[in-house]
């Protein structure tokens, strides 16, 4: 191949690839600037995701004017390529700040004082960490913790009248309304049907074999007392295939239990294994290091923890489940409130922080640590001494 003939190809080659990207970026770039021309009174408030989050650019939050259907602050626009804007002159950055997710190496270069650098984390600080490195580094957080700024639930609880979030709440003042006396009706009937048909007493889904949290332990001792099926990952049994809705076909219409078992044992970490369990009429079994009430109503779930030991579980389990009366006191709840997704709400928050002047200082590898899982270092320390490799009730009360 002649030099000349190289030598254009190249060209060809480069131009093409300018192409490309312009293609890629021009629409995000014309939604920016179209954006900014358009909002009136209120100036846009631009958001750049920096990194990905598990492998979504836009952190499952979706991009451009994502807050348009918020009802205080629809001036929010996000972005995930850094070559739109520059990178300081964002009214926010948004972070995948755990560790394997955020590199040091890899961060911007320029910052204005009054920038919001957010830190975003979902997974339990007994499983991922962040360096110390960080400290003082973000002013905002977003996660599961309730003390979050922005806080990024697995789910709310909202009021079936007013349709208001009662759930998560910062302020704990919200106290939960007993479901009310009422008439049967054809749901209640359809209901009765369906718990009328259940066979099986519980099942467990995972995929996690080994956990911090000794779930794996505890079910081994559960087994001894009842039976369950286990499905998954760690399983022989893969059970209902992933792409499926196992809740609905599976786990409503065959079981009363269902164990929503955490991988650690950390204030607040409530993940989808609870949430996605309360939108079916199947009862969830937790195991977690969360005060619960902070967010489902009473008798919504079982507490593995408030007995003192797996077999006394297991006896009120197959008790509760022969007792089909008291068993469907347990979805009286959803007479008042409903299971809904968080996402519309976790959006508006963060436009509505964005457009005050909120931020604070965070050292973000002591706000996120292992101290925010007290009932996990008391298993820790529980197996360090050679009792029970699980917890139950009396794991409280190790010091």
């Amino acid at each position: 191949m002649s030099r000349r003939r190289f030598f254009l190809l190249l060209v060809f080659a480069l131009g093409l690839c300018l192409g490309l990207f312009l293609y890629a970026n021009l629409s995000s770039f014309s939604s920016l600037a179209a954006y900014a021309l358009t909002q009136g009174g209120l100036p846009p408030k631009t958001i750049l995701y920096w990194n990905s989050f598990f492998g979504e650019e836009d952190f499952y939050l979706g991009d451009g004017q994502l807050a348009r259907d918020c009802p205080r602050f629809n001036n929010c626009f996000a972005v995930h390529s850094r070559l739109l804007h520059g990178v300081h002159d964002f009214d926010a950055v948004v972070f995948h700040g755990i560790s394997g997710q955020l590199d040091y190496a890899d961060l911007p270069l320029r910052r204005r004082p009054e920038q919001r650098y957010v830190f975003v984390a979902l997974e339990s600080p007994a499983n991922r960490f962040i360096t110390e490195l960080f400290d003082d580094y973000f002013n905002l957080t977003m996660t599961y913790q309730l003390d979050s700024d922005i806080v990024w639930s697995y789910a709310d609880l909202k009021d079936r009248i007013d349709e208001t979030i009662v759930r998560p709440v910062r302020s704990g003042n919200y106290k939960w309304r007993e479901a009310a006396s009422e008439k049967e009706n054809p749901e209640d009937a359809k209901l009765l049907e369906l718990i009328r048909a259940k066979r099986k007493i519980a099942v467990w889904y995972r995929s996690h074999c080994t956990t911090r949290s000794a779930r794996e332990s505890y079910v081994a001792e559960l087994e001894k007392h009842m039976y369950l099926d286990k499905y998954g990952g760690c399983s022989l049994n893969p059970g209902c295939p992933k792409e499926g809705n196992c809740f609905e076909a599976e786990v409503e219409p065959n079981y009363f239990f269902y164990l929503s078992f955490e991988n650690s044992l950390c204030s607040d970490y409530v993940t989808e294994k609870f949430f996605n369990a309360l939108r079916y009429n199947v009862v969830p079994v937790v195991y977690g290091g969360a005060y619960y009430s902070d967010f489902a109503p009473p008798k919504s779930y079982i507490n593995a923890l408030d007995f003192d030991t797996p077999k006394d579980l297991a006896k009120y389990l197959i008790q509760l489940s022969h007792n089909l009366t008291e068993y469907k006191t347990y979805f009286d709840w959803k007479k008042q409130y409903r299971v809904v997704q968080p996402k519309q709400r976790i959006i508006c928050d963060l436009c509505e922080i964005l457009n005050g002047s909120y931020k604070a200082t965070y050292k973000i590898s002591k706000w996120y640590s292992i101290d925010r899982c007290p009932l996990q270092r008391k298993l820790d320390k529980q197996k360090r001494n050679g009792d029970l490799n699980y917890a139950t009730k009396r794991t409280f009360l190790v010091r």
